[in-house]
């Protein structure tokens, strides 16, 4: 699965399930663990919100 849309990105508990499957996640063109994700999901939503 691939997106360029941040609003497509799966939430939480789906990614978890996807990591558990053997998925491997990217940002940037670089290979990022689901910590990583969740932390730029929280960064984009925080953002969202103080606009």
């Amino acid at each position: 699965m691939q997106t360029e849309m941040k609003s497509c990105i799966p939430d939480e508990e789906q990614l978890s399930y996807m990591s558990k499957a053997g998925y491997k996640f990217k940002l940037e063109g670089k290979i990022v663990t689901l910590k990583k994700i969740k932390e730029y999901q929280k960064e984009k939503q925080n953002a969202e919100d103080s606009n």
